[in-house]
């Protein structure tokens, strides 16, 4: 049986604090080379690398030079993940995971995971790789610092997974999730009960979801941050609305050669491209009584079948569907199936709409999108816009919610980032360039707001036709650009 030796470079650890590209003796990497490749006679060593290339990553080259000079006889193989973000466990245990599977295609191999290096939800992928695909032929160490033990050296100690350890790494994944949280989305008072429920969902196995709200008020957002916090396999959306039944029976189960026009080779489904992972299926609503029965069948028994074939294919698959609609009434109106409804929702989590959130929680994600798209778009510089102009988005009501108002910044963003400041003016012309359908939320009952309200409903019927939208209203065409000036209509 070899040892093989499987770890992360640590940038942190692993080099001089004031010269990062000087590889340490004291540090984690060099230290595993000089006690425990010896300690385990390791055949090789793989030692991982966040970046894409060996060109990206001089510190890597700095590495492996250093330890050619030192341990010449030891054989070492650098291995680059293209790891973007650090702390998205989702992608960091998608790509070691068939690494380590990969390595098991010799059976004559153990693969020795060195667990201190790295960042924490680098750890927590090991860790839940070790628990489930690769519990057969992995072990996890971990390194006793010099300072610790009685012979003054580094020891190396085997981390015994029990179940104990397994509710440990869950617990480690929940007390992360607030960093996960702070960069990847801006939760508010108001969504962070659907939150608590998206965590609680991601702790039992296979447990399905279903997530309503309105269109755009992030129902998938929530599904990924289930399936991150669930440390599975391969996210996979689906669009139930998207397409006709047929085509999306084919997509979602898959179908053998022949089993209907245009198939000329058999194709896997999205159920069995997901095994492992998560199925989101979005707009579950408008899915088929057809649709609607076979995925009862899978969510009862964890089969599907392709088209075409008889044969029952077994999957493990999380499904976490959402929906805008109301499921109860379509329930009633006998175009919803009440046992599928019922399987798919044993945890409801349910999102607000932004015309449903306080103006501070409107504020909160303005703030927060207004950062993002600069990000995105402006090399991280927040462009200048006016107060005024804030405050008249903060009261908007977006039909479209969140996304709308994501859509909104973004253009700002592309057509007016150069301006010295963003005005109201440039927002109100963005709006009505890209035809959205918005309205304001009033702060009172006052005569004001109720007439620009109605002077806007009725530009918006007789298409910014000024001569007709003043005869309907009763005033003069003058009166009516006065009042539009008035109210930023204009």
């Amino acid at each position: 049986m070899k040892n093989v030796l499987v770890s992360w470079l640590d940038y942190r650890f692993d080099f001089e604090q004031d010269r990062p590209h000087v590889p340490a003796i004291n540090g984690m990497t060099w230290r595993l080379h000089r006690y425990y490749v010896p300690q385990y006679e390791c055949e090789r060593h793989y030692l991982l690398s966040i970046k894409a290339s060996q060109p990206e990553d001089t510190q890597m080259t700095a590495m492996l030079h250093r330890l050619s000079k030192d341990f010449p006889s030891h054989r070492i193989t650098p291995v680059f993940m293209n790891i973007t973000d650090p702390i998205d466990l989702a992608r960091i245990k998608g790509e070691v995971e068939p690494f380590l599977l990969s390595l098991r295609e010799d059976g004559q191999v153990r693969v020795n995971i060195f667990y201190n290096a790295g960042y924490q939800m680098m750890q927590l992928a090991w860790t839940l790789c070790c628990l489930t695909s690769c519990s057969g032929f992995t072990r996890l160490f971990h390194m006793r610092k010099p300072e610790f033990t009685e012979s003054g050296k580094p020891e190396i100690l085997e981390i015994d997974l029990t179940k104990q350890q397994s509710t440990q790494a869950y617990g480690l994944l929940i007390n992360s999730k607030s960093e996960s949280r702070s960069t990847n989305t801006c939760i508010t008072a108001s969504m962070e009960a659907a939150y608590r429920r998206a965590e609680q969902v991601a702790s039992l196995p296979n447990f399905p979801a279903l997530i309503t709200g309105p269109s755009g008020s992030g129902k998938e957002q929530i599904a990924r941050y289930i399936h991150q916090l669930s440390g599975r396999g391969q996210f996979i959306a689906i669009n139930c609305a998207a397409m006709p039944d047929e085509l999306l029976r084919a997509e979602l189960f898959g179908y053998k050669k022949g089993a209907f026009t245009g198939a000329v080779e058999s194709r896997i489904g999205y159920f069995e491209a997901a095994n492992g992972g998560t199925l989101f299926l979005d707009e579950i609503g408008d899915a088929s009584l057809l649709l609607q029965q076979s995925l009862l069948r899978v969510l009862q028994d964890g089969v599907i079948i392709p088209l075409g074939d008889t044969r029952p294919r077994k999957v493990n698959v999380r499904i976490v569907a959402a929906t805008h609609r109301n499921l109860l009434q379509m329930i009633a109106q006998g175009t919803f199936r009440d046992d599928l409804y019922y399987r798919l929702n044993p945890a409801p989590i349910k999102l607000p709409a932004w015309a449903d959130l306080p103006e501070s929680e409107r504020q909160q994600l303005f703030n927060f999108l207004w950062q993002q798209q600069a990000r995105k778009l402006n090399h991280g510089r927040p462009a200048q816009i006016s107060t005024e102009a804030v405050d008249f988005i903060v009261r908007c009501n977006f039909p479209g919610n969140i996304r709308q108002l994501q859509n909104l910044l973004a253009g700002l963003y592309v057509f007016y980032r150069h301006e010295p400041r963003i005005t109201l003016n440039m927002v109100l012309h963005e709006i009505e360039s890209s035809e959205l359908s918005i309205t304001t939320s009033p702060t009172g009952w006052s005569i004001e707001e109720v007439e620009r309200a109605h002077i806007q409903k009725a530009l918006r019927h007789f298409r910014n036709n000024l001569s007709h939208t003043a005869k309907a209203l009763g005033i003069s065409l003058n009166t009516l650009k006065a009042k539009m000036r008035k109210f930023y209509l204009a």
